[in-house]
């Protein structure tokens, strides 16, 4: 709540940074469907992108700006889709744009509710009842999709689902961006590059947040394991962040990967929500040097931080 409150006083005072780059529309999708995948699961629901495309085509964004948009209208989709229902991805370019849509099978919205859907902290209540959220998060997607050059919108009708679409300028730059994320930094002259492996948008911005504070910390995030490996694969780091469960496995399995592989692993701190004794006991004897818990206490994350990487 507090991250998407600031983006939005943000975006409304012109200093939210966007990073315009070409992001294949294709890996973004695929990247968005993993990372619903677990909700969409536990509500029996089937998400399907589309059937066939250009996998070259491109739009101008800000990569992580553009994640939060497909996820924020994909989770809209499985909290108010129907259970066991189905949830499509569209995808269609045209006249120099590129317009990507998520169709649910939901109750649908009057006209008088779709007037109120992009405003901050507006829920609509015949559908938002029993529903968690907090109401910001189309009004910050409409505003990031509008900061990036494009338009946002719904087409719904009681009883008939919902199909929230938005639109962004088609890129024509290259070479196109492989994954929808900024790639790392050069490392700085005396910074510690810092590798954080979280799926959760909220937790990754609050670790982001806290360490852009300080120059000596260079923090690269990625959401899953597979590209953990690909970052560890041809990057050094000083210290892994290491959340525990992620669309594509248990975070243990990056300590074991690479002994596997007979390379050594820099520290490793998990962080999860999982606070009991066995959690950190399992945590420690599969060789992470230490391990906190969620909500953090920061400033247990600060000292357990400069511990490992002195």
């Amino acid at each position: 709540l507090i991250t998407e409150m600031l983006d939005v006083a943000g975006i409304g005072a012109g200093t939210l940074a966007m990073d315009s780059q070409p992001v294949r529309v294709a890996a973004a999708v695929r990247e968005a469907m993993t990372l619903i995948a677990p909700q969409a699961d536990a509500r029996g629901m089937t998400v399907s992108g589309p059937a066939s495309g250009d996998p070259s085509l491109a739009v101008a964004a800000d990569p992580r700006r553009l994640r939060q948009v497909l996820l924020n209208l994909l989770g809209n989709a499985v909290k108010y889709g129907r259970p066991g229902g189905r949830i499509d991805i569209e995808v269609a370019a045209r006249d120099g744009q590129v317009a990507l849509a998520v169709r649910d099978d939901g109750p649908g919205l009057s006209e008088e509710a779709q007037g109120r859907l992009f405003r901050p902290f507006e829920r609509i209540e015949q559908t938002a009842r029993g529903v968690e959220g907090t109401g910001l998060g189309l009004a910050l997607s409409k505003r990031l999709v509008e900061a990036m050059g494009g338009a946002i919108g719904v087409d719904t009708r009681p009883g008939e689902g919902a199909r929230f679409w938005f639109r962004l300028p088609a890129a024509t730059a290259a070479p196109l961006a492989e994954h929808p994320r900024q790639a790392p930094e050069p490392r700085q002259a005396g910074a510690h590059r810092l590798l954080l492996v979280e799926d959760n948008a909220s937790n990754r911005a609050l670790v982001a947040t806290v360490l852009e504070r300080n120059p000596g910390w260079q923090l690269v995030q990625t959401t899953c394991l597979a590209e953990a490996r690909a970052e560890l694969a041809v990057h050094a780091f000083d210290l892994i962040l290491l959340d525990l469960h992620l669309p594509d496995g248990d975070g243990l399995e990056l300590l074991q990967w690479r002994r596997d592989a007979g390379r050594p692993l820099p520290p490793v701190l998990v962080l999860s929500a999982d606070a009991t004794p066995q959690a950190r006991e399992r945590a420690l004897r599969a060789g992470a040097a230490g391990m906190l818990t969620k909500p953090l206490d920061l400033r247990q994350f600060h000292a357990e931080i400069a511990r490992c990487v002195q």
